[in-house]
């Protein structure tokens, strides 16, 4: 199987039979925060997970070099698909197996990690810290409102209402079977 690192903006995903292209997607995450979200609050309530593209798919993630792929497995295909998910420009790879997958994605780490340095260009930083959040304006009123009642930042409101939801969400991953 063959990887590819180019410099294209992502586009929509291939079809299963089309060799995929390589991928960096630029993302932001935000720093770890304390305030807990109360109980009925909008991160307190489950959310509807998005149905998967395919039913059989099974994600996972790798991480090589400070990057971070994420896998599923394609059973019409036969094939592990991995695409590395915290970059602007596109990093795909695939395998048949678990070890040869780990051998694709290194390769294509690595091999972004040269193209940037032959042509000069500093690599892409994972997460910048940042994160443009849009929503509606009474939740962002409600936000607003909660977090000055607890005497913080809205900044340190929203972090930690994600830290809770993504704690939440770790937890019931780890109890599936």
């Amino acid at each position: 199987m063959r990887s590819r690192t180019t410099s294209k903006p992502k586009r929509a995903q291939p079809d299963a039979g089309t060799e995929p292209a390589t991928r960096t997607e630029q993302a932001t995450a935000t720093e770890p925060a304390t305030p807990p979200a109360r109980a009925g609050s909008a991160a307190s309530r489950p959310r509807a997970s998005r149905p998967a593209a395919r039913p059989s798919a099974r994600p996972g993630t790798m991480r090589h070099k400070g990057y971070t792929a994420k896998v599923v497995y394609d059973d019409e295909a036969g094939l592990l698909r991995g695409e590395v998910i915290d970059l602007a420009d596109e990093i795909r790879f695939e395998a048949t197996g678990v070890a040869q997958l780990k051998q694709e994605f290194h390769a294509a780490v690595d091999a972004y990690l040269l193209d940037c340095a032959t042509r000069g260009v500093e690599p892409a930083k994972p997460f910048s810290g940042r994160l443009l959040l849009r929503l509606p304006p009474e939740l962002h009123r409600s936000a607003t409102i909660t977090a000055a009642a607890l005497d913080v930042s809205l900044n340190d409101f929203m972090v930690g209402c994600i830290e809770v939801g993504v704690a939440r969400i770790a937890a019931v991953k780890r109890e599936e079977p």
